[in-house]
C-alpha cells in the first residue's frame, strides 16, 4: 500500500526565510547576530537574571537601546544608568557605547506551533 503523498506548494506554511526571521526575532538572537559585542557586554554587565528581563534590541549611533519588560526594573535602570553605562563600556572597546536608552516593552514568544501532533 502506497503512503499518501503530501503535496507541498507555495501556500504550504511559511517560507523558510520568514520562519527563520520570526524565530530569531522571538528568541532575541537577531540582535545578537547584528550586534554581538554590545549585546554580550550588556549581558555581562547586568547578569543573566536581569538580562532575561532587559534585552538589547538595537544599537544605533552609539546608543544601546534596551527593552525592559517591567516598569519597576526600567525605573531602577534609569536611576543606575551611569553605572550600567560604565560597566558596558568597560567590557567593550569597539564599537563605542556612548549612552543607554530604555524602553518598556513586553517580551512575547512568537510561535506557529498550535499544539497538535502531525502524526495524529
Amino acid at each position: 500500500m502506497a503512503a499518501a503523498k503530501r503535496k507541498c506548494g507555495p501556500t504550504d506554511g511559511k517560507p523558510l526565510g520568514e520562519a527563520l526571521k520570526a524565530y530569531l526575532r522571538a528568541s532575541g538572537l537577531d540582535t545578537l547576530v547584528r550586534y554581538p559585542g554590545p549585546v554580550k557586554a550588556w549581558q555581562e554587565a547586568v547578569g543573566a537574571e536581569v538580562a532575561e528581563h532587559a534585552r538589547v534590541f538595537s544599537f544605533r549611533r552609539g546608543v544601546l537601546e534596551v527593552a525592559v519588560d517591567s516598569s519597576a526594573l526600567m525605573n531602577e535602570m534609569e536611576f543606575r544608568r551611569s553605572v550600567l553605562l560604565r560597566a558596558v563600556q568597560a567590557r567593550i572597546q569597539r564599537p563605542f557605547v556612548r549612552d543607554l536608552s530604555f524602553v518598556l516593552r513586553t517580551f512575547r514568544e512568537e510561535s506557529d506551533y498550535d499544539g497538535e501532533d502531525d502524526d495524529a
